[in-house]
């Protein structure tokens, strides 16, 4: 067979190929049917970035009901551990490095705890600012308020091996007993 033949003869294949397929688009698609065009999925959102520290209200239960019993909270990434009363239940953050511990009988109790290289002060006068020994070393203890105006207490240190800042915040009994027990994880 010529070479000009098989090309015609393939443009002509292709031709009606293309006009068979279109026509039966046009005989298989829908004749004067409602069509219901579903809604395509929304993506889930980005997981947001969490902020250093959760910004729960931390003020002391005035229940009278007392929990038996302790816990110990060890996170390894930032290097430290604390206990802390037997019925606070552990909510974690994205990161793993961020912490709040809730009373699940009063949940304006908790103590919330995040590391990082550098972490962002309160911004409060020096008469709200304490230095105290936690774990055996230095750290700053500020006397703040919550948003609420609730007292709370933000106490930061710095790992002597690791150079990360730790912040524990919290308020009351068990947030003193928790400051009590702490100690690096060497």
């Amino acid at each position: 067979m010529p070479k000009g033949t098989a090309y015609l003869f393939i443009v002509l294949s292709a031709l009606a190929f293309f006009l068979i397929g279109f026509n039966a688009g046009k005989i298989l698609g829908p004749k004067n049917e409602s069509i219901t065009i579903l809604p395509s999925p929304t993506p889930f959102p980005p997981t947001p970035t969490p902020s250093l520290l959760p910004t729960l209200p931390l003020k002391e239960s005035t229940s009278s009901g007392q929990v038996q019993g302790t816990s110990t909270y060890t996170n390894r990434s930032c290097g430290f551990s604390f206990s802390y009363p037997g019925s606070y239940l552990n909510q974690k953050s994205v990161n793993n490095q961020s912490i709040i511990l809730t009373d699940p009988n009063n949940p304006n109790l908790a103590i919330a705890t995040t590391c990082a290289a550098r972490l962002p002060k309160p911004s409060i006068g020096p008469e709200n600012i304490e230095i105290i020994t936690l774990g055996g070393e230095t750290a700053t203890l500020y006397h703040d308020k919550d948003e609420e105006g609730n007292p709370r207490e933000d106490v930061f240190v710095t790992h002597p091996e690791t150079g990360m800042e730790i912040i524990i915040a919290g308020f009351g009994a068990a947030f003193q007993s928790a400051l009590s027990t702490f100690k690096f994880i060497r």
